[in-house]
């Protein structure tokens, strides 16, 4: 991430020094999100470790909070940010694509936080950007400011159905699916299994608040459909858990599937893939996946062949889809 503000900084400090006109230059705002590690790492390690002996779980969440703020597998910013770089140089080694112009950029790391993610945008703004690239973890705040100044804003990660209304957006693109062809997936599992009754568990975040309301609108739809004496779609129970979610720590999981199960033989979750693996142990751990009468169902929406921690989990998954292969078969 150094190296990407230090390359901001120096692009802008040279356009400087070459006194280039505001008419050759075209200023990019780039929000991403990187992780990173806070400056105190040890202190906030030590802090981890001591976590066990606070009294109250709030101050325990806040203390895991803090250290993964920054931090999380399903940021992609890193990635992005060396094909940013790549195509601002090819264009401005290309006289014939912008002749007398000049592509630079500024940089800020979101944290995928959204307040920041608008404050930034609002700084570049500021500074004259004219293109706008990201944010990552959510787009309809800085799309709907970008289409009142008609600047394009392009998204890689947004995945927000409702960006695809251009009456509000017009100047908004993306590079992803959106939330309505994953949902389209989902309906057509449901179909082909003849499934119409499900509980839904997620963590609590703005991209999943987003992908569930996407996933109740499709079910409210798909039930327009259907005749009165069809069997509708039902969501028999909605449960979230604490942002940011992991694995070590204490979480209602067990409470949520012990309350649910008795009414509830198919489980959704999506986003993030540790909610996905603590929900099939607890399933397992309470004897559901014996019988065959249990199916857990994950989506995900960012899956990414190069992203090394999805690559790590592909045994994961391989192992539990031969199993469902098996069953299926039997």
């Amino acid at each position: 991430m150094d190296g990407i503000l230090n390359n901001s900084k120096q692009m802008l400090e040279k356009a400087a020094d070459e006194k280039l006109s505001s008419d050759r230059l075209i200023l990019i705002s780039y929000l991403a999100a990187i992780s990173q590690f806070p400056k105190n790492l040890f202190d906030s390690l030590k802090l981890l470790s001591e976590a066990n002996n606070i009294e109250t779980a709030a101050e325990r969440d806040k203390n895991y909070g803090y250290l993964s703020k920054c931090f999380r597998t399903d940021f992609e910013g890193s990635m992005i940010s060396g094909a940013l770089q790549v195509a601002v140089d090819d264009v401005n080694a290309d006289p014939e694509l912008l002749p007398n112009h000049k592509l630079i950029y500024t940089f800020n790391n979101t944290c995928g936080d959204e307040q920041q993610s608008t404050r930034f945008f609002m700084q570049h703004w500021a500074q004259g950007a004219k293109v706008f690239i990201g944010p990552e973890m959510n787009c309809r705040t800085e799309a709907t400011m970008a289409a009142a100044q008609n600047l394009p804003i392009l998204s890689y990660k947004c995945k927000d159905e409702m960006m695809s209304d251009k009456s509000k957006y017009p100047t908004f693109a993306r590079t992803v699916p959106t939330e309505t062809e994953i949902t389209a997936a989902l309906i057509a599992l449901f179909k082909h299994f003849e499934w119409r009754k499900f509980s839904i568990i997620y963590e609590r975040n703005v991209a999943n608040e987003e992908l569930f309301r996407s996933i109740k609108s499709t079910i409210e739809k798909q039930n327009m459909g259907l005749e009165v004496s069809d069997t509708h779609y039902v969501i028999i129970n909605v449960s979230t858990v604490p942002h940011p979610f992991s694995e070590i720590e204490r979480s209602n999981i067990k409470q949520i599937i012990s309350d649910t199960y008795v009414s509830t033989r198919i489980y959704l979750t999506f986003g993030n893939v540790r909610l996905f693996r603590r929900i099939l142990l607890e399933m397992g751990a309470q004897g559901l996946m014996e019988s065959g009468d249990y199916a857990l169902i994950y989506l995900d929406p960012d899956y990414n062949w190069l992203n090394t921690y999805h690559a790590m989990n592909n045994h994961f998954f391989r192992g539990i889809l031969w199993k469902f292969l098996i069953f299926l078969t039997t």
